[in-house]
């Protein structure tokens, strides 16, 4: 993803669904239910 994609409220969303999956993928039982970002610093 690109810096300009972040910085939307979709890109940010579809980044922690990504990020959700790519952990589901490395469980190996159980799954992600929530992703929580306290944070969110683009550079």
């Amino acid at each position: 993803m690109t810096k300009d994609e972040l910085k939307s409220a979709e890109g940010k969303q579809k980044y922690e669904e990504n990020l959700s999956e790519e952990i589901d993928g490395l469980m190996e039982t159980g799954q992600v239910n929530e992703i929580y970002m306290t944070s969110f610093i683009v550079q």
